[in-house]
């Protein structure tokens, strides 16, 4: 078994940032911990007894220029494998919005080539291993931001969401 990489990324909008990675592939991304000892609890506790070496990693590198407002889209490979076939298909989907743009969950079955299947939607978003890697926080409900797993729920979102300017400033 290849030893997993962990790249912990501090001081981002949205709380500390962790990224696992085998190799060239991302296996998690933790976002809104509050510390680096958070990460590194969250992390055991997906990946039990797994080996860690803590390294800076392309994907590292892309959030961080993400964060710094130099780069919109990650050019990383996803292990999304375990996941049912739907909730691929979906992340896929998602995947494809582009920076400072939002989409509703409507549109988002749409485009995975389900367009009644909104609540299946909802629940790939939910299971979504790779927040902000493949943008969840882009979607929308019809009349509001909708709702957002990710730890800091929709505080998190709209801090997303500001940074790519898809919302306007905080007051």
């Amino acid at each position: 078994m290849r030893r997993l990489l962990c790249d912990v990324i501090e001081n981002t909008p949205v709380g500390v940032v962790a990224v696992v990675s085998r190799g060239r592939r991302v296996l998690s991304v933790f976002i809104g911990l509050e510390s680096k000892l958070a990460a590194a609890r969250d992390f055991r506790r997906l990946f039990p007894g797994a080996k860690v070496a803590p390294r800076r990693t392309p994907a590292g590198a892309q959030l961080r220029q993400y964060f710094a407002g130099k780069r919109r889209t990650f050019r990383v490979k996803c292990a999304l494998d375990g996941l049912p076939p739907f909730h691929r298909k979906a992340l896929a989907a998602c995947r494809k919005i582009p920076f400072g743009k939002v989409v509703s969950y409507k549109e988002l079955a749409r485009a995975a080539g389900s367009p009644r299947a909104v609540r299946a939607v909802g629940q790939a978003l939910k299971c979504n291993p790779l927040p902000i890697i493949v943008p969840c926080h882009r979607v929308v409900a019809a009349r509001a931001i909708g709702g957002f797993s990710a730890p800091g729920g929709l505080r998190t979102k709209r801090s997303l969401l500001r940074l790519e300017g898809a919302l306007p400033l905080a007051r």
